[in-house]
This record gives C-alpha cells, structure tokens and sequence, in this order.
C-alpha cells in the first residue's frame, strides 16, 4: 500500500558546531499534517518543542544527558561520520520523543536514480525509540559523489517503508 507523504525540514546550525540551534519539521502524512519546532541549546542537551498535528498543538521541555540533533542535522552529521568512521551512534529529537541510531557499513550498491543508475554506499540502521522497546532495523544508500545524497532509505518489519528520491536540485552559486 503507497501512502503519499510529502514534507520539509530545514535547521539552523551555528558555524563552529554540530548541533543545531533552532530545526522545523513540516510533512503531511495521509490525511495528517504535522509541524514540529525545536529550539536546542549549545551543548545540545536541552530542548524546547512546539508539535501540531493537525489543529492540537502540544509543547513539552526536555533535558538530557547526552546531545541530541533534529533530524536534518543528524544526517548530515551521519554522512561525514560515516565516510569517517564506517559506523556510528547518534541520538535524535523528533515527534517530541528521542531515537538512538547505530549505523554500520555494509558494502557498495548500484541504485536507480532519477539521472540512471549510481554506486552507492549502503549502511545497515539499528534504532529505538524511548517509547517502544522494539528495534528496529534498515538500510539507507548514500551517493558516492561529493554531496552525499541520500538515494534511498529502507525499514525492515512487517510494515516495510521505502523512500526514494524521485526530484532533486542543487542551488545555482
């Protein structure tokens, strides 16, 4: 069963730091639309969240003992970590609820892309949430080219989800 989603991210990452400062969300999933704002302080353990579903706002504070990252940031810091490292932990914010992700190398693959097929870099995922006990387990496929594209993305389980990128463009300088 394809379910349309369709949405945006953006965050705001001070020059000298990894962890961002302020990060939105906004996608429609179904019939649901969601907006989430986040505000975290410098050393990335303290968050601020407004989410929307729909018309019901809710706001929560939160305070960790480890830095967190929105979800746009965390991949960015993924792919230079995984270039680095060929595997890794991060935690995430998001959906006012925190996930711990491992990522481990698994190898080179050829994917279909909309510009014809390209090598890619694959990496296996592990992650949970703080609300479920159940891991979870996928892949994500990274270009191999300098912007480090994410061409597809995979969750494994007995609803399996696939996201592939179907339209993308680069900023004229």
């Amino acid at each position: 069963v394809m379910v349309p989603m369709s949405g945006q991210a953006a965050s705001l990452v001070p020059m000298q730091g990894s962890s961002p400062s302020m990060a939105m969300n906004r996608y429609r999933l179904g019939n649901n639309q969601y907006d989430e704002r986040i505000e975290i302080d410098a050393a990335g353990k303290s968050v601020h969240s407004k989410r929307t579903k729909n018309t019901k706002m809710r706001e929560t504070n939160r305070v960790f003992d480890f830095p967190v990252q929105d979800f746009l940031s965390a991949f960015y810091a993924f792919r230079i970590q995984a270039k680095k490292a060929k595997s890794g932990c991060t935690h995430i914010y998001a959906n006012q609820r925190t996930y711990t992700v491992w990522f481990y190398e698994a190898g080179e693959e050829e994917i279909k892309t909309p510009v014809g097929h390209r090598k890619s870099d694959k990496y296996r995922i592990e992650f949970g949430s703080e609300r479920s006990k159940k891991m979870r387990q996928g892949h994500v496929w990274i270009s191999q080219d300098g912007n480090f594209l994410p061409y597809k993305a995979e969750i494994l389980g007995e609803r399996h989800i696939e996201a592939r990128v179907h339209l993308y463009h680069f900023p004229r300088p």
